[in-house]
């Protein structure tokens, strides 16, 4: 922050012109990384649950490894629970009586992303 600060004073004043470059070029810098970090806030989070809609399950489960419970439901379908800690979310898949997944849903934990890394 106090970088800011002193690229704006800089920017406003009357300092040398390489100054001027190198605080431009800083600013320039922290706005298109906070723009790129933004896209990860911005993407939509059913990307992740909707690319496994319609897939045999053996697929999530070779991909994402063995999920944290799995319970039958009445209806003959099944479903599979995975908590990715490190993007603090929680998948829900349900599985048809085919071996196919269905639906899904998910909850986002505080500062989560819902993206599996």
């Amino acid at each position: 922050m106090a970088i800011l600060f002193k690229c704006l004073l800089a920017l406003s004043g009357c300092k040398r012109f390489y100054q001027r470059i190198r605080c431009r070029a800083s600013l320039f810098s922290l706005t298109a990384a906070w723009l790129l970090s933004a896209c990860g806030v911005l993407a939509s989070q059913d990307e992740w649950g909707l690319a496994w809609s319609g897939k045999p399950v053996e697929q999530l489960t070779s991909a994402w490894g063995q999920p944290n419970e799995q319970r039958s439901q009445g209806d003959g379908s099944t479903e599979i629970r995975y908590d990715l800690t490190d993007a603090r979310c929680t998948y829900w898949f349900t599985v048809d009586r085919g071996g196919k997944i269905a639906a899904y849903r998910y909850v986002v934990g505080q500062w989560g992303s819902c993206k599996p890394t």
